[in-house]
This record gives C-alpha cells, sequence and structure tokens, in this order.
C-alpha cells in the first residue's frame, strides 16, 4: 500500500479538499481526525467493506457498528 500516493490521487481528484490518511488497524490518524469531526456532523461514504464501520469503531473506542 503507498499511502503517499494515495493521498495524492486523493488530493487531486477533489481540489481544495483537506486529505487525511488514516488507519483503524494501523491506528494512525485517528487523533487529528477526531479534532477535524469535535461539533460537526459528519458523513462516512465508501464502497461496502472500505472500513467505515471499522474506522467509526475506532474513533467511539468500541463496538458500535457490525463489521466483517
Amino acid at each position: 500500500d503507498d499511502i503517499d500516493a494515495a493521498v495524492t490521487a486523493a488530493m487531486s481528484a477533489a481540489p481544495g479538499a483537506e486529505v487525511l490518511a488514516v488507519s483503524s488497524a494501523a491506528v494512525t490518524g485517528l487523533d487529528e481526525l477526531r479534532g477535524l469531526l469535535a461539533d460537526r456532523t459528519v458523513v462516512f461514504v465508501g464502497e461496502s467493506g472500505a472500513g467505515k464501520s471499522s474506522l467509526l469503531n475506532a474513533l467511539a473506542g468500541s463496538d458500535l457498528m457490525k463489521t466483517g
């Protein structure tokens, strides 16, 4: 997995959007993401199996959403 290439591709696909590499499996980027999400309503979108529920569980610190 080339994270830098993925971030570059995301930035190219959505010019002007803030792009943050986050991994619930590796537990990286979660604190920064929590800071960006504070006091906001947000929507997570992506393909089935992309890891949305896993990311929400990691952010919450508990298994709120069924995964797998």
